[in-house]
């Protein structure tokens, strides 16, 4: 948090790691923790392991619409579908049986 003191009151503004942060997890409905957000002079870098391509667009798409973030790092891995399905991937057989 950021707080700026005008005079009277403070105002306490979220910092851009914030702002990002609670709109990934509004947005992706990603764990907080799940995706780990650093920044750098403006830029913001995500990092993590996702379960699907889907939610890693989606967080990509969340940062790059925060005010303020002038460029997005991506640094989050996808697993592997095929490693995590246990048995859902099934060759299809040629005889139809």
């Amino acid at each position: 948090m950021l707080t700026i003191l005008d005079g009277r009151s403070a105002i306490t503004e979220p910092t851009l790691k914030e702002r990002v942060g609670a709109l990934i997890e509004s947005r992706a409905g990603l764990r907080r923790g799940q995706i780990e957000i650093g920044e750098d002079e403006g830029g913001i870098v995500l990092s993590g392991v996702v379960r699907r391509y889907y939610d890693r667009q989606v967080a990509l798409k969340c940062a790059q619409h925060v005010i303020g973030v002038r460029r997005v790092v991506d640094r989050i891995t996808v697993q592997d579908s095929a490693a995590t399905d246990s048995g859902h991937w099934r060759r299809a057989s040629r005889s139809g049986e």
